[in-house]
């Protein structure tokens, strides 16, 4: 019930902020006339690799991540490229469950929810769905 809410919180406020930012960059508008849709593409990008690098779970592309955080610890039969134990989810066949990782999850969710909220929308292709389920599973 929790996890319904917060997501749904978190859908709220993705909508409003996404709106508020979609308006400010819209054809027309003081900021759409001093930078151009390249400038504004290539700052984004610069951004998203400045604030993924850091972190082992926004580091790895979304979909790793979200194999490794959906995988149980006791389907863990060996080395595979997108091993759960890869990014230190389990103790052998026991989930890793401390402070440290909690952190490292819930922080690495608020990285990929603010990316995506500025994102949606630019002059690049990019998804909703693969950051909402990355989202929702590091929640």
């Amino acid at each position: 019930v929790l996890l319904g809410i917060v997501g749904g919180m978190l859908g709220a406020l993705f909508v409003r902020w996404n709106i508020k930012i979609s308006a400010n960059r819209a054809e027309g508008t003081p900021f759409r006339k001093r930078v151009p849709i390249i400038l504004e593409v290539s700052f984004i990008a610069l951004i998203t690799a400045i604030t993924s690098f850091p972190s082992l779970y926004t580091r790895n592309l979304s979909s790793v991540t979200i194999n490794a955080l959906f995988h149980t610890c006791e389907d863990d039969v060996g080395p595979r490229p997108y091993s759960a134990d890869m990014m230190g989810l389990c103790n052998g066949n026991e989930p890793a469950i401390h402070t440290a990782l909690v952190q490292s999850l819930l922080l690495a969710a608020a990285v990929r929810f603010l990316q995506m909220t500025v994102t949606f929308g630019t002059g690049v292709p990019c998804g909703l769905f693969v950051p909402s389920l990355y989202t929702g599973a590091c929640l």
